[in-house]
């Protein structure tokens, strides 16, 4: 009943980070019981919802943290991620471009990457590692771009940089997508 809000994100983060989801969601949902307008509690629940499957309920956190003013480069990702799910790449592309993050530059990459626009991939990769060299994903994709192109000795180098940047932060999700060391 007196649960402090922000000890209710914490560990709606902590839970989603470990990827316990449906945990994560349950907290996020208590505390915007408690604070219906917290602008980030509305982000991540939506994207939680997302890596859900629940697309619809993820556009209405979304849209509704919009709605509520918030501008925060976060928000232009997951919008631009879930107008990726919902097969809109143009209005996906607008959004990532607006959030000009290390993360929205690499879904930007994976846009390019669909659509087949190669040099266009390396270009958002290149972005993504100036804005975050430490980002474990950037890493995570110039591995899979040098290994699709045959090069063995870039992909590995960028293989272990990833493992170890994806430990330093405890990025599981990541950690479980690659192949064993």
């Amino acid at each position: 009943q007196g649960e402090d809000v922000q000890e209710l994100l914490r560990r709606a983060y902590l839970c989603a980070q470990r990827g316990e989801l449906r945990q994560a969601l349950a907290l996020y949902d208590r505390a915007l019981a408690r604070s219906p307008r917290r602008v980030d509690a509305l982000i991540n629940r939506g994207v939680v919802r997302q890596r859900l499957g629940q697309l619809q309920l993820a556009r209405r956190d979304l849209e509704r943290a919009y709605e509520l003013g918030s501008r925060d480069p976060t928000l232009f990702n997951a919008l631009g991620v879930l107008y990726l799910r919902l097969d809109q790449p143009e209005r996906a592309r607008k959004l990532l471009e607006r959030a000009g993050t290390a993360e929205a530059e690499v879904n930007l990459a994976l846009l390019s990457w669909q659509r087949g626009e190669l040099e266009e991939v390396a270009l958002h990769l290149q972005r993504a590692q100036r804005l975050d060299p430490y980002d474990p994903y950037v890493h995570f994709y110039w591995y899979r771009w040098w290994e699709q192109r045959g090069d063995a000795r870039r992909a590995l180098q960028h293989l272990a940089l990833c493992r170890q940047l994806a430990e330093q932060r405890g990025a599981q999700e990541l950690l479980r997508r690659l192949p064993p060391s």
